[in-house]
């Protein structure tokens, strides 16, 4: 019997996590010292000329202490690319870092570069952008004002409007006048 693609998803990545402990470990503890574990990481981790930093070079200068907590790095294989670094005051610091690609991708077209760009910036998703934030809206309002249908759909003001009780009765199913289930008289 196959196993389900989720449990091959899971056995996967458990693998490729293990893989990727082993040479940090390895880095760490036995060769080259904690700056080349954190150089292991990601380019942007680095350990500070007198050791008692960890520099992760961000867009934002933010610091965070981690004397007595330390910091706990979390390898996945969902982000890739992205290093993400969380901490709160009273925190200990998170690390959460993509694992390498056993086989590393293919270079992406320039035409699917300029495609990707062009969806970026499609008029309908720009204005979304520049209209939620200021004033949310739920999509069955928000789609007329930006001109758009429903998947599959006809535009909200094409659509028959319900027309009362008679309407609702229309739509409930008929019955089939047997005894067991023939309404009262």
């Amino acid at each position: 019997m196959p196993k389900p693609s989720s449990t091959r998803l899971w056995t996967a990545a458990a693998v490729r996590l293990a893989t990727d402990l082993r040479p940090k470990n390895d880095l760490l503890e036995r060769s080259q010292g904690a700056a080349a574990a954190l150089a292991s990481v990601s380019g942007v981790v680095t350990l500070s000329p007198d050791g008692d930093r960890i520099l992760v070079d961000k867009l934002q200068d933010k610091a965070t202490q981690a004397d007595d907590t330390g910091v706990t790095f979390i390898p996945s294989v969902f982000n890739s690319p992205h290093l993400v670094v969380v901490h709160a005051p009273g925190w200990h610091p998170v690390v959460q870092y993509p694992v390498a690609e056993p086989n590393p991708a293919e270079p992406v077209s320039l035409e699917t570069v300029t495609l990707r760009l062009e969806a970026l910036a499609h008029p309908v998703r720009c204005g979304c952008c520049a209209r939620w934030p200021a004033r949310p809206a739920h999509h069955r309002r928000a789609g007329p004002r930006l001109g758009t249908v429903p998947p599959g759909g006809v535009p909200p003001s094409r659509r028959a409007a319900p027309r009362g009780p008679a309407h609702r009765a229309a739509a409930r199913p008929a019955t089939s006048g047997t005894p067991s289930n023939r309404p009262a008289s």
